[in-house]
């Protein structure tokens, strides 16, 4: 299969017309039109573009081997298997937050049962904020090593 062939089957996939889908590239429609009858090539970004927006490696994009998309989303058998076991796993992280929170509920309960507002409210800024600060530099830290 040829990489004009491959682009036309993944843009026919997401039922995209040539013009729909030279507009999401940034090209014209006759561009798009080459490349799928092999008479022009995209160039090295818009192949990256292209294998982003079919959410494919470059690696399917251009080998000859026969990968046809399975659904609308382009999304593969694999894929959606790897989905579904990562969001049944959970982390160490995820489970102390459970248990802190577990622990901080039981604590304001205390503290408002015995007429303390003030320490109950101070105790859960302190594990919401907390919480809050922990989120963004995972974050932070995802994107760091997304970028490298």
């Amino acid at each position: 299969m040829t990489l004009g062939n491959k682009i036309q089957e993944l843009r026919k996939a997401r039922l995209l017309s040539q013009e729909a889908f030279a507009e999401t590239m940034n090209v014209t429609r006759q561009s798009v039109s080459k490349w799928e009858l092999d008479q022009s090539y995209p160039s090295i970004d818009k192949l990256v573009e292209i294998a982003d927006f079919f959410n494919i490696s470059l690696d399917e994009l251009l080998r000859n081997e026969v990968n046809p998309p399975i659904t609308n989303n382009c999304i593969k058998d694999k894929d959606i298997d790897k989905d579904r076991a990562h969001k049944f796993e959970i982390s160490k992280c995820q489970l102390l937050y459970f248990f802190s929170w577990a622990i901080m509920v039981i604590i304001m309960l205390i503290l408002f049962g015995i007429k303390e507002y003030f320490a109950g409210f101070l105790i859960s800024q302190i594990f919401i904020w907390t919480t809050v600060i922990i989120r963004i530099h995972s974050y932070v830290k995802r994107k760091r090593a997304h970028l490298e």
